[in-house]
């Protein structure tokens, strides 16, 4: 089951990344934001275990490193288009 979702995560990030490369910037930050927010308030409320902590510094973490891949990404393809004289 677990692998059936990360395919379906895969190829549902793969189509964003196809049709709303503007967007995705977007959403992704949008999704690390809301992520943190409640690890963050289930760290404050519930009192857990520091390995919490550490859950969502390596979350932030890899959040940032996605988005820095896909910026990278959709900026090599915006000079691309520029340099062939597209778009």
């Amino acid at each position: 089951m677990k692998s059936a979702l990360l395919v379906a995560a895969v190829l549902a990030f793969g189509l964003m990344f196809f049709f709303y490369r503007q967007r995705l910037r977007l959403a992704v930050l949008v999704a690390g934001g809301l992520y943190a927010v409640v690890t963050a308030a289930r760290l404050l409320f519930f009192h857990e275990d520091l390995d919490r902590l550490t859950t969502l510094a390596l979350a932030l973490a890899s959040v940032a490193a996605l988005w820095l891949v896909v910026n990278l990404v959709v900026s090599l393809i915006v000079q691309r288009r520029r340099a062939r004289g597209g778009r």
